[in-house]
């Protein structure tokens, strides 16, 4: 079965849904950012307009023979032949590329945050987050990938759309430059962080196109690309300031991931695991493209090292820092009021997360384990709360802020109005002769709190790049009721 359509007919339509997908986001008049609650509601519908539409380019430009022995639906790898294999298989194999990363989270507890039903239930409300590790990978994927990887193979070989579908992918991203230089970003910086953008999305499309050949499923690109979303760039600075010996293990675990994501990726992607038969397999050049084990996918990995590194060492005065976010010049006379300011526009924020810094959401604050130690007047009590949920914590009024540049001291004053607790406790201790022991569920709710928070930080000079580290920081609240 030879299905062919012109080259000008699979790149022309290809093309055009690039650009159906792109101007979807802009047909809106609006002056809020990308991430204000409006502007992703409306893109929201955009994207799932463009879903609907996508379908028929593939229906009307593909070869009418080809529907003689698939379906449409078997065309853009929406199958159940596999699927099982498809969700958890390719997953599986990227977990171990983020080998080292996923190590990090491990040991510094934040998997603990992943087994809270609260941790899911508020995200799950977050427009960011929805859209971040839900609407992005599933539109993206599914019209880069499953509408046009069905076009681009019926004129070109699998190694030839393997790379020709992420230069779709990447240079569609061209378009959050605008967005930079709408915000007031100069030009150069919008232009370079641009750029890199397209490098980068155009080499995770050279992976997502591989898994959807290999697998011939939808399903096996979209979880990996929304897993991808969630753990980011590793962050190389976090992992060079650790301790020896961890430095040392994780370094090693990096390298052991991205080896053995190396080895494993033809095996754990072999086609018969997915019970994969789509037209493509007949291809002459199928067989050679995915049995290879060094060129192309060493040079895809190599290409994704050199990305990494590239991400971690650039210079951070190209960060991307949202438009909502007030910046303070430490040399301003009004510093502590400036700094006021920037909190008490960034708190609405603050309650459904800032992914651009990697500021996961605030509502509820969730906290491993406090422990309050007692003596003294007849009592000693020994308190350990662990799991922590806060709710309430985003809705604080700042009451002052008082800063010394010099020192390098902050003092604020805040008041909530309301504070809602739940967590684990265990208690021992005893007062005068009476023992207190115990431990179970707690509850608390909380009205009327002004605390006092105090921090130092000091500046510190890593890779000739200038930062602030907090030295210490306290803090004390008073409960009305």
């Amino acid at each position: 079965m030879d299905f062919q359509i012109s080259v000008y007919t699979s790149l022309g339509s290809c093309l055009a849904l690039s650009i159906l997908y792109v101007s979807s986001l802009y047909v809106w008049s609006s002056e809020e950012n990308r991430d204000h609650p409006s502007t992703v509601k409306k893109r929201f519908f955009s994207v799932f307009v463009v879903m609907l539409i996508s379908p028929f380019f593939v229906y009307l430009f593909s070869s009418p023979n080809m529907f003689n022995y698939y379906t449409i639906w078997e065309v853009m790898g929406l199958r159940t032949k596999g699927l099982m294999s498809a969700v958890f298989i390719p997953l599986l194999l990227t977990m171990i590329l983020f080998l080292g990363p996923l190590s990090v989270q491990l040991t510094n507890g934040i998997w603990k945050i992943y087994s809270e039903p609260m941790f899911w239930l508020n995200h799950c409300q977050n427009l960011l987050w929805i859209r971040n590790h839900i609407v992005a990978p599933l539109s993206e994927e599914f019209t880069f990938r499953a509408c046009m990887l069905p076009l681009l193979l019926q004129s070109f070989t699998p190694i030839t759309s393997i790379f020709i579908t992420p230069m779709f992918f990447g240079v569609a991203h061209l378009h959050h430059m605008i967005e930079r230089l709408r915000t007031g970003m100069d030009k150069k910086t919008a232009i370079v962080i641009s750029f890199f953008q397209f490098f980068y999305t155009s080499i995770f499309g050279i992976y997502s196109a591989y898994l959807f050949m290999r697998t011939g499923h939808f399903v096996a690109p979209f979880i990996v690309h929304a897993f991808c979303n969630h753990m980011g760039f590793p962050d190389i600075p976090d992992l060079i300031n650790q301790t020896e010996p961890k430095r040392c293990i994780f370094c090693l675990l990096y390298i052991l991931g991205l080896v053995g994501w190396i080895l494993l990726l033809p095996t754990m992607t072999y086609p018969s695991w997915y019970q994969n038969n789509q037209f493509w397999m007949n291809s002459s050049d199928f067989d050679y493209f995915f049995i290879m084990k060094s060129n192309t996918n060493i040079a895809i990995i190599c290409f994704s090292t050199i990305t990494v590194i590239f991400a971690s060492k650039s210079d951070t005065s190209a960060i991307n820092i949202p438009s909502f976010i007030k910046i303070c010049n430490q040399t301003d006379p009004q510093l502590g009021n400036c700094i006021r300011n920037s909190i008490i526009t960034l708190r609405p924020y603050l309650n459904r997360g800032i992914p651009e810094l990697n500021v996961p959401s605030l509502e509820p604050l969730f906290v491993d384990e406090i422990k309050i130690e007692q003596t003294g007047n007849g009592m000693e009590l020994s308190a350990a709360f662990k799991n922590i949920s806060l709710s309430g914590v985003t809705r604080f009024r700042l009451r002052s802020v008082r800063t010394n540049i010099t020192t390098g001291k902050f003092r604020m004053k805040v008041w909530f109005p309301n504070l809602v607790l739940n967590a684990t406790y265990e208690l021992r201790g005893k007062l005068l002769m009476m023992p207190l022991n115990g431990k179970g569920a707690c509850f608390g709710n909380f009205t009327d709190i002004d605390g006092v928070l105090s921090m130092k930080i000091n500046r510190v000079e890593r890779n000739s790049q200038q930062y602030y580290q907090i030295d210490f920081i306290s803090s004390e609240f008073n409960i009305g009721s």
